[in-house]
């Protein structure tokens, strides 16, 4: 799955950022910038540039999930791979790691006392993060970063993942987000946020897997986001009642660490049929560049990444993403969840439910920010030139393109 981009692709802005914080590496740094700007991308150039400042210094990539992980890896330039290391924040703490520089990915989702250790083992610490897309309980809040990183702050402020019609989308849902005042790099595409409402959950599985399954082709995998382990599991069963199997084996948990999705990837590999959990070090992005695959995730575990093609089951009237006391002490968490999954997708986004009404976050919403869902025009839609910013092959390169020194 592509996302990494070449240097002289890197907009004006995102390369001024990188020449900025080369020239004044004593100092800390954080990249901000809403969902969509390339906060990760940068950061892995910025990686990769003081590598070629500082031949000796240590490096370490950190960042919350292993998905992003593994992403990350596949963005570190070939002969490189020796001296940066790629690891979760978890890991890198329980290791007792330490390293002259350390960048450090989603820093919003790292719980305060965390950040804190974290900026004790390194000399030169690079964070990116947005507070918008902060979706744990008890991490740190904007204060708590500006208290640790107490050197410059860089935004980010064009949009470049995000097509116009899905950024309206996500404005809706969090209307005082950094999203609504950034500039928007991408054109507009003409393919509405598509929202579709079934008779019952096995005929929803049905209609999702469908499309989902038409949409996939090798490079743009698609994505089945919903909020909880639990929901992944009753999907599947229906599924696997759909395809004629037994039901497929549950995750099994896992005391502090994420549950075992290894049986569950195993079974439908094993009946040939392309769909994996992705997170927790399960399931691998690299498999869907050779085939069309799709993939099935939490809204948390797919924080960080994006995709072509984002379904999103399962968003009645009456589902509460976020529940009991959590949902009590963070109004907006839930508000902030529905964003992040919104946000997954650079290209097509599906909705679905099966209740006369849509979530609240949802509710009436004119049909030209969320269109209802119209069989007849599905293969004008499957068959539209899928052209994306990242993923294209001719990938634009801006015009002032030459190489600056990092030295």
């Amino acid at each position: 799955m592509e996302w990494h981009i070449p240097f002289n692709a890197l907009s004006p802005r995102q390369r001024d950022v990188l020449s900025s914080i080369t020239q004044d590496l004593r100092r800390t740094h954080w990249i901000r910038g809403c969902a969509g700007t390339g906060k990760t991308l940068v950061m892995t150039h910025l990686a990769e540039r003081v590598a070629a400042v500082d031949p000796i210094g240590s490096i370490c990539f950190i960042t919350y999930t292993n998905s992003l992980v593994d992403l990350v890896r596949t963005g570190i330039a070939q002969g490189l791979e020796h001296r940066v290391s790629v690891m979760t924040h978890t890991a890198f703490l329980s290791e007792r790691r330490a390293a002259k520089y350390v960048f450090l990915d989603e820093v919003q989702d790292i719980p305060p006392e965390d950040l804190s250790k974290i900026r004790s083992k390194c000399d030169r610490l690079f964070v990116a993060g947005d507070p918008d897309q902060s979706i744990y309980p008890d991490r740190c809040k904007e204060r708590h970063i500006a208290a640790v990183v107490t050197g410059r702050q860089h935004e980010l402020v064009e949009v470049h993942r995000l097509t116009p019609e899905i950024r309206e989308l996500a404005e809706h849902v969090m209307p005082n987000a950094s999203l609504v005042e950034a500039e928007s790099a991408k054109e507009g595409e003409a393919f509405l946020p598509q929202v579709c409402e079934l008779d019952s959950e096995a005929e929803e599985v049905e209609w999702v897997w469908a499309r989902a399954r038409e949409c996939a082709v090798p490079g743009k995998p698609s994505v089945i986001l919903l909020p909880t382990h639990d929901d992944i599991y009753s999907f599947a069963t229906k599924l696997a009642e759909l395809e004629g199997a037994p039901y497929p084996p549950r995750a099994g948990w896992r005391k502090y660490r994420h549950p075992d999705y290894g049986p569950f990837n195993d079974f439908w590999s094993g009946r040939g049929i392309g769909l994996s959990y992705l997170g927790g070090g399960f399931g691998s992005l690299p498999a869907s560049d050779e085939e069309a695959h799709t993939y099935i995730m939490t809204y948390h575990s797919s924080k960080g990444l994006d995709f072509a093609n984002v379904f999103l089951p399962g968003l009645n009237e009456t589902r509460q993403l976020v529940k009991g006391s959590r949902a009590k002490d963070d109004p907006e968490l839930e508000d902030r969840l529905l964003y992040v999954a919104i946000t997954r997708s650079r290209r097509r986004l599906f909705i679905s439910h099966t209740e006369a009404e849509l979530h609240r976050c949802l509710a009436n919403l004119e049909p030209s920010v969320l269109e209802p869902f119209d069989e007849s025009l599905w293969d004008v839609h499957i068959n539209q030139a899928d052209v994306d910013d990242l993923d294209d092959d001719e990938d634009e390169l801006w015009e002032d393109d030459d190489d600056e020194s990092i030295s």
